[in-house]
């Protein structure tokens, strides 16, 4: 009879989950959403670094007085064959390593344009903008940036969820030892913001001169998200346009009712049951011409196919 694998001490690490605002209380839906969307990011990357060990994550307590939310992750190890045991294993503080690293490279590349993104030492790459900043994150945090949905829809679904709820100010991860990452209320609405994963599935077309009609405006935050009336349709847009923001901010006026003729990006991914591309997300790059509700001046009419 074969022996059984034996059961080594299960390895573990306590993180924490800081909400701050309101100390004594928080919502049970913001509560259970942010943990739910915390552990689905974590069992994501354990899968993505190659372990078949699940990881369980417990609530063990609560600070007293505030809702600092204590959880241990804890991951059984079993005794391996030599041969197995040289290939890598994730351990739980690199897992936590790589989804700090993912919040915090989420945080920083919110609304900006990317130049390049080249590998560096360490199994490292470094991300530069076009503004000319630049990041240094693991290779690992890039590539599920860049290559898991489920991951990036956590995070969106977490941010979405605390953006709404006036009395969390801010969000903050530690360890036993440092804080990992942390955002504040301002941070909300870009960290909440859709991100797209693109694959082969996934494409991105232009309509140039889009007539849009202003259903709601966003003057402030950083994920510069409108409503709008697009062909009939209710869209959210981010404006990526820094020239048009600095017509807000030297006092041009918008109303409800308004109309953007803008260069509008829609992100479209293919549905296989249906065997169509939906439209799953909107990005205004280039705002042409403002007509005010008021003005007799007509936006051109395009016709589109």
């Amino acid at each position: 009879m074969e022996d059984m694998p034996q059961i080594q001490k299960a390895e573990d690490k306590l993180v924490k989950i800081k909400f701050d605002g309101q100390a004594h209380q928080v919502d049970a839906q913001v509560f259970i959403s942010t943990l739910i969307n915390f552990s689905e990011v974590v069992k994501e990357v354990n899968r993505e670094s190659g372990s078949d060990k699940k990881i369980e994550i417990k609530i063990v307590a609560t600070e007293k007085g505030s809702f600092d939310a204590h959880l241990v992750l804890q991951q059984a190890v079993h005794a391996v064959q030599a041969e197995l045991a040289m290939q890598p294993i994730a351990t739980i503080a690199s897992v936590v390593a790589i989804v700090a690293g993912i919040y915090g490279f989420r945080k920083w590349i919110s609304n900006r344009n990317i130049a390049e993104a080249v590998p560096v030492q360490d199994n490292s790459v470094k991300v530069t903008d076009t503004n000319g900043d630049s990041i240094v994150v693991m290779g690992n945090v890039y590539n599920i940036y860049n290559n898991n949905q489920g991951v990036n829809d956590a995070v969106s679904n977490s941010f979405a969820t605390l953006q709404e709820d006036p009395s969390i100010t801010g969000l903050e991860i530690s360890d036993e030892e440092k804080v990992l990452f942390r955002a504040d209320k301002e941070d909300f609405e870009s960290l909440s913001t859709k991100v797209i994963v693109e694959d082969e599935n996934t494409k991105k077309i232009v309509k140039e001169a889009a007539n849009l009609t202003i259903n709601k405006i966003v003057f402030e935050g950083a994920g510069r998200k409108w409503d709008f009336v697009y062909q009939g349709n209710n869209i959210s847009a981010n404006i990526t346009d820094a020239d048009f923001f600095q017509q807000i901010d030297n006092g041009e006026r918008f109303a409800k009712g308004d109309q953007l003729q803008a260069d509008l990006e829609i992100t479209q991914v293919y549905d296989e049951a249906l065997r169509v591309y939906l439209n799953k997300s909107y990005t205004v790059t280039k705002v042409v011409k403002h007509i005010p509700r008021d003005n007799p001046e007509q936006l051109d009419i395009l016709t589109e196919y």
